[in-house]
């Protein structure tokens, strides 16, 4: 039965109004305290014109204040547009006023963005609500072909692209969940992803339409391990969400922490056979589950539950309402057993972009072999397996994930040329010891240096969108036929080496070695390669992401016995091997003269 998203968090408010859904560290709210202050938000918003189809951009921290925010633009009838506080300014602007936003709802006014905006929408900030005030009924609006929320995605012109998501779609999708993992009042789910990422929509609802108890991590906690496990234990998480990138680092920095899970859920990225095993071997008493699924499909497509370490890695079998085509380049239906593009029909499928009539003729059509149908073309390459489950290839196009997020290479080479002096530039996702990180490679007339380009790409792209490596090249190789030749490109590694002239030997000095080791071993991650070179340089230049510094960070409070302030590490990012290691001396020092 079509219903609105946010009807299945009021049919459980008025189950279980006293039990608790929503915990931010201390801060706790009930189902039933929830709900009142979303009717105040509704009520308001209704006041001030919203209603169907009418789009409210939430600025907002990671807070209970933006959880309820959510709820109140969709019980007035209108779609909410989530914007990460953590990506560019110009971005974030660009979507607030791509989107149309009537209203955007914030919790800080000191910021470009709001600055920006001011004058040319209204701005209603949440520490302006009453939230004391009685309880209030609100008008029902919503009707499920309406527009539930709009998400905004990388896209290979430059620009992000809105995908525009309808509440019957993104309700069957929360529909299967609830019945498929069957959540309740005891399960308390750790929340993780970007309120602007789609599977944040799974993890809100589902727990809200189950009465699971949701814990979020405050934004700028998010990436300190020491923070998570703490979470991990004293809530005693029984369900998790997460990219299996990080699901590792926390298998293998915190097995103590994941030992009252129940139920864990990986998608957004691929991942290898190693992971299941891993899984099995901390956590055997868990159920574990690959999901798959476009932003275009409402989140997910399908699923796969594995039963054991030796499992191939699959993305299973279609969900409710939906159904799955694997078809030729010429659009024909593959003969069984062969390889083709996935597309997906049914229940979930996105009304389409936002201003893009073409992208979305594009990319959502019909086709005679299957009448009666509207496609969506996932561009991922699949197979079916022997037991009928899908298996996931890779992409026919340019477009690769990292992460959890989609990354259309074409919008990272499009901002590098918009840099004075490069000329040429190819990026391209690049796998260093099994671990995939983005390398931008670039053509320019040498008085471009990389600090500038890096500089560049901070300001314009979100931090998963910025290359871990950026090499300068003389020429972008082709083939024969006149297009890159990526295989003819150089190991980042070594060329950023070459290009710099400068290596960072074992030092002489304890600390600088053990770091040294830590590093290598972080890279390697166990598997058996051996040592490499590591460029001088700051930290942030040795292709480590975001879960590399949490690794970091972990394995050097843990063999040097200290505790480093998140503030002070967010510096150290930027130290080199070097000056890390008199800032782990200076701190060894004066510990012990304490």
């Amino acid at each position: 039965m079509e219903k609105c998203l946010h009807e299945f968090f009021e049919e459980q408010a008025l189950r279980t109004p006293e039990a608790v859904a929503l915990i931010v560290e201390e801060q706790e709210l009930t189902y039933g305290e929830l709900n009142n202050r979303a009717n105040k938000v509704a009520v308001l918003l209704q006041s001030k014109g919203i209603g169907p189809e009418a789009v409210v951009a939430v600025y907002m921290e990671r807070s209970i204040e933006a959880i309820v925010c959510i709820l109140g633009i969709l019980k007035s009838g209108g779609a909410y547009l989530p914007v990460d506080k953590e990506i560019p300014e110009d971005r974030a602007i660009f979507m607030i006023q791509d989107s149309g936003s009537d209203i955007v709802m914030a919790d800080s006014s000191s910021s470009k963005v709001l600055n920006e905006l001011y004058g040319r929408l209204e701005i209603l900030m949440t520490d302006s609500i009453d939230w004391s005030a009685d309880e209030v009924q609100m008008r029902p609006l919503c009707k499920p072909d309406n527009l539930a929320y709009i998400i905004y995605t990388s896209g290979s012109t430059g620009k992000p692209k809105g995908v525009m998501i309808e509440h019957r779609s993104i309700s069957n999708t929360i529909a299967w969940r609830k019945e498929y993992y069957k959540f309740n009042e005891s399960d308390y789910i750790l929340q993780f992803a970007s309120l602007s990422f789609d599977s944040s929509v799974e993890d809100l609802f589902t727990g809200l339409a189950s009465g699971a108890v949701l814990v979020l991590l405050r934004q700028r906690m998010r990436n300190d391990l020491r923070y998570i496990r703490s979470i991990l234990i004293s809530r005693r998480i029984s369900h998790l969400l997460v990219v299996p990138s990080l699901y590792r680092v926390l298998l293998d920095e915190c097995p103590d922490a994941v030992q009252s899970l129940k139920k864990v859920t990986v998608a957004g990225e691929g991942f290898s056979r190693s992971l299941v095993k891993k899984h099995y071997q901390v956590v055997p008493q868990a159920d574990l589950f690959n999901e798959y699924g476009p932003t275009e499909n409402s989140v997910c497509t399908s699923v796969y539950k594995f039963s054991g370490p030796d499992n191939e890695v699959k993305i299973g079998l279609p969900i409710p309402n939906v159904e799955v085509h694997i078809v030729t380049a010429s659009m024909e239906p593959c003969p069984a057993g062969s390889e083709g593009e996935l597309l997906v029909s049914g229940a979930g499928l996105a009304r389409g972009y936002l201003h893009q009539p073409e992208l979305t003729e594009e990319k959502f059509f019909r086709h005679p072999a299957y009448p009666g149908k509207r496609l969506y073309r996932t561009g991922d390459l699949v197979n079916v397996d022997i037991d009928g489950q899908l298996v996931y290839l890779g992409r026919i196009d340019r477009q690769v994930k990292l992460r959890g997020h989609r990354v259309e290479l074409g919008e990272i080479e499009y901002q590098l040329t918009q840099v004075g002096g490069v000329y040429d530039a190819v990026a391209t996702l690049v796998h260093i010891r099994e671990k995939p990180s983005l390398c931008a490679y670039y053509v320019s007339d040498g008085m471009t240096d990389e600090e500038s380009i890096l500089s560049h790409l901070s300001s314009t792209l979100p931090d998963y969108m910025v290359p871990a490596f950026v090499v300068r090249i003389d020429r972008v190789p082709l083939t024969f036929n006149g297009k890159t030749d990526f295989a003819a490109l150089p190991n980042p590694l070594q060329a950023a080496a070459d290009d710099k002239k400068l290596r960072l030997e074992a030092d002489s000095q304890p600390i600088a070695n053990q770091i040294i080791r830590i590093l290598n071993e972080i890279q390697d991650q166990g598997d058996g390669y051996t040592k490499q070179t590591i460029i001088r340089g700051a930290l942030t230049e040795l292709g480590l992401d975001s879960l590399d510094f949490m690794r970091l960070l972990v394995r050097v409070e843990t063999e040097f016995g200290l505790e480093i302030e998140s503030a002070e590490w967010e510096k150290l990012k930027s130290s080199t091997v070097e000056q890390f290691s008199e800032y782990v001396a200076a701190h060894i020092l004066r510990k012990e003269n304490l």
